[in-house]
């Protein structure tokens, strides 16, 4: 009887991971290289690239096959299309390799070269809007954006270190405004940033300038539309762990940081304005999932590696890339109507908040499992730990004392083999 028990708890516990790789499939892209960046015109065309090598899917991501393949190309690291027949490619040094802009008006039967860059310069981000184009560079330093009005025939060159010390990723929400996310300029602290233009490169004011808790880049942004927007954040150092996102509801009016208990290097991410949202780690095969604006989080399975970029194309399906390209098997509409990406059965909350004394944590169970309660500090240095134990389903509350700890801000962390959530509180 305890072997069956145990066996149902490991059913239970690997309910969510099962479902999620239903839901999540890798296309049939190569599996060698890494795909950083992908563009879709319309529901069902998209273009991916690694090194050298240029794919097309004509089924949402599903399927791709290679319809180019060019020495001159080097490390592809963003990508956008204008239509199915014209379309940019941004490449960082590789080797003896040149960085450059390159352009297909035939659908990638060829390319070309159109800006030709220094060394220490390359093309991190490409966006557009209508027949204007903007491609900026490089999260390494010298921060450039070069801009089009005719579809990417000529381009003007827009100096940016004055305003940041490197640029990753830019976004088009119309003709004359434009946002650019990477590093802040002369700033000894690294925080990332985010800048935006509304009169076409003019004149520039800074969006995004979080705290002093977030380190180095703003790596991706994501906009389901002209005021909601999501951002991460990757520090490029192991020892700083400061994974954050940001988000904004008012086109970056105002930000609300949330802090994502993982990997410091944050890459794709993709939000909904329900509060679902998904983010993943950069460099190793986990991501992280929402259903409450980032204020809880659960670890999602290992069947995407390395996202760099997650699309909503058409607000029907959705693709990421990283080592591999993939998409989801559904509409995006049955992925809203969930709660999150797979069933939850954790809900965390915790009180009073801001405390002195006993913080009371309140777990709300739909399926009996186990799980440990940590708690951190704002630097995700691990203070206290419970014991491991078996949270029942309903409704439990556990207690911890926090009047022996400095004040500031806290996160308690609820976790298992598959999954976590986590919530903030104020020590005073």
């Amino acid at each position: 009887m305890k072997a069956i028990k145990r066996f149902i708890v490991f059913l239970i516990l690997l309910f969510p991971l099962i479902s999620y790789q239903q839901s999540w499939i890798k296309s049939d892209l190569p599996n060698i290289g890494r795909y950083d960046d992908v563009s879709f015109v319309n529901d069902s065309i998209g273009y991916i690239s690694k090194s050298f090598e240029i794919y097309k899917s004509i089924n949402y991501g599903k399927n791709w096959s290679k319809v180019s393949e060019s020495p001159l190309l080097g490390f592809v690291r963003s990508i956008d299309f204008i239509n199915e027949k014209i379309g940019f490619f941004g490449t960082l040094k590789n080797s003896n390799i040149k960085s450059g802009l390159f352009k297909t008006t035939d659908g990638c039967k060829t390319i070309q070269k159109v800006l030709e860059l220094a060394d220490d310069q390359g093309i991190c981000g490409i966006s557009h809007f209508n027949q204007s184009v903007i491609a900026v560079g490089t999260y390494a330093g010298n921060p450039t954006l070069h801009f089009s009005d005719d579809a990417g025939e000529t381009f003007v060159k827009i100096h940016l270190d004055s305003l940041m010390d490197g640029a990753v990723d830019c976004h088009m929400v119309s003709e004359l405004k434009w946002y650019v996310s990477g590093q802040a300029s002369n700033n000894l602290d690294l925080k990332p940033t985010i800048i935006v233009t509304e009169n076409g490169g003019k004149t520039w004011k800074t969006s995004l300038l979080p705290s002093v808790n977030s380190k180095g880049f703003i790596w991706k942004m994501s906009f389901i539309n002209d005021k909601f927007i999501a951002a991460s954040t990757q520090s490029f150092n192991e020892n700083n762990t400061y994974p954050f996102i940001y988000l904004s509801s008012n086109g970056g009016e105002n930000w609300e940081e949330k802090n994502v208990v993982g990997s410091p290097n944050l890459g794709g991410i993709l939000f909904f304005e329900n509060g679902k949202g998904l983010v993943c780690d950069q460099y190793e095969s986990v991501c992280y999932e929402t259903s409450d604006y980032g204020n809880t989080w659960s670890v999602l399975s290992d069947i995407m590696s390395s996202v760099n970029r997650i699309l909503l194309i058409n607000n029907k399906y959705l693709v990421a890339s990283g080592n591999g390209a993939y998409y989801y098997d559904g509409v995006v509409s049955s992925v809203k109507n969930k709660v999150g990406y797979n069933d939850e059965y954790l809900k965390l909350s915790i009180s009073p908040n801001p405390t002195n004394d006993i913080l009371k944590i309140t777990t709300d169970c739909s399926k009996s499992t186990f799980g440990v309660i940590e708690l951190f500090n704002s630097n995700m240095q691990l203070i206290k730990k419970m014991p491991i134990k078996t949270f029942p389903i309903g409704i439990s509350q556990e207690e911890i004392n926090v009047s022996d700890i400095p004040n500031g801000k806290y996160f308690i962390v609820w976790k298992n083999s598959f999954e976590f959530k986590t919530t903030s509180f104020i020590k005073v």
